[in-house]
């Protein structure tokens, strides 16, 4: 995780497209993370639920 991080903020810091390709990882990566935090709590819930 932290090694992405450093290797996000390198392509950051470069221009053209390297810096576009940063902006597009980490667009999939919010993308990514939005549906998957969602689905691990409603399967806690219905664990304790169940």
């Amino acid at each position: 995780m932290v090694l992405g991080r450093i290797g996000l903020a390198q392509l950051c810091e470069a221009d053209g497209t390297s810096a576009q390709l940063a902006d597009e990882v980490r667009g999939m990566v919010s993308a990514t993370a939005g549906r998957v935090v969602p689905t691990v709590v409603d399967a806690a819930r219905d664990e304790l639920d169940g």
